[in-house]
């Protein structure tokens, strides 16, 4: 598939403001372009350019969890790379913000239903527990919710089907993983 441009908006953005369970708080914001295609969303300032593949991105978020302090203005990204849950940011006026979202979230229906329906937290959680962590003190910490947070995504967790009633990953679980590794 050709990849098709849809849409420019100057913005200011911090590319990978937080990867893994670390946020980059002290990262500067960078005054550039962000490009929308039919395959990719690109960071550009001055020649360098950095992207996110449209598939890889779960959660669109205009109040990106951990973020708070940066502002309202805010658009969160979150996307898989390298096996990793990384959140890119994105400020501009809300009328900017709400059209790129309104423009990026159509192309996100390429995204398997299951993957879709699976919030940033719990597909955290999920990959944590896909990893052999068990504490789930330490969970709570690295996802940065309290234990109604945890509670709240365990039992939607189990509800889909995807661990059983002591915390292990089912096969469906385990199947919906390999598509976050993509």
């Amino acid at each position: 598939m050709m990849e098709k441009p849809v849409a420019k908006a100057e913005v200011f953005f911090i590319f990978e403001a937080k990867k893994g369970v670390v946020k980059f708080l002290d990262k500067p914001w960078v005054k550039g372009d962000t490009y929308i295609t039919n395959l990719n969303l690109w960071f550009v300032k001055d020649g360098d350019r950095k992207r996110i593949p449209i598939k890889s991105i779960d959660i669109l978020n205009r109040k990106p969890v951990g973020f708070e302090k940066l502002g309202d203005n805010l658009l969160g990204i979150d996307y898989m790379r390298a096996d990793e849950a990384c959140t890119s940011l994105i400020a501009a006026p809300d009328r900017v913000l709400n059209a790129l979202k309104n423009t990026i979230a159509p192309l996100l229906t390429g995204v398997p239903k299951a993957q879709q329906n699976t919030n940033a937290i719990d597909k955290k959680l999920l990959m944590m527990i896909n990893m052999g962590m068990k504490d789930l003190k330490k969970a709570k910490f690295l996802l940065g919710v309290d234990d109604a947070g945890l509670k709240d995504s365990l039992t939607r967790m189990f509800k889909a089907g995807l661990i059983d009633n002591k915390g292990n990953l089912s096969d469906k679980g385990k199947k919906l993983i390999k598509t976050f590794k993509r």
